[in-house]
């Protein structure tokens, strides 16, 4: 998706979300764990907008790991939520060396 088309999205699902008194935002916080898979088909929808939240260091440590880890989340959201805004956030920048 490109930014323009993002923020038209963006828009249209804060503007569905309004009523009188502002805008309603749910968050929840998947976790990573295997037993909270099966509830994917149930929790990711068109409606959400999504952060794929990983340690950057991981993908020094265990590249191969963090590799299996972003595309199993990016491959639910697209069968679940295909529609759906997708954000991946890189925390722990801090630890990972210049050259890394």
């Amino acid at each position: 998706h490109n930014r323009e088309e993002v923020v038209r999205k963006m828009t249209t699902m804060l503007a569905g979300a309004m009523d009188n008194n502002g805008i309603s935002i749910d968050i929840w916080d998947y976790g990573g764990q295997d037993v909270f898979h099966t509830l994917h088909h149930l929790l990711l929808t068109r409606h959400g907008l999504y952060l794929l939240c990983f340690a950057s260091d991981d993908l020094v440590k265990d590249e191969a790991e963090a590799l299996r880890y972003l595309t199993f989340w990016l491959n639910s959201a697209k069968i679940h939520a295909p529609e759906a805004p997708v954000i991946i956030v890189g925390t722990k920048a801090e630890l990972l060396k210049e050259d890394e």
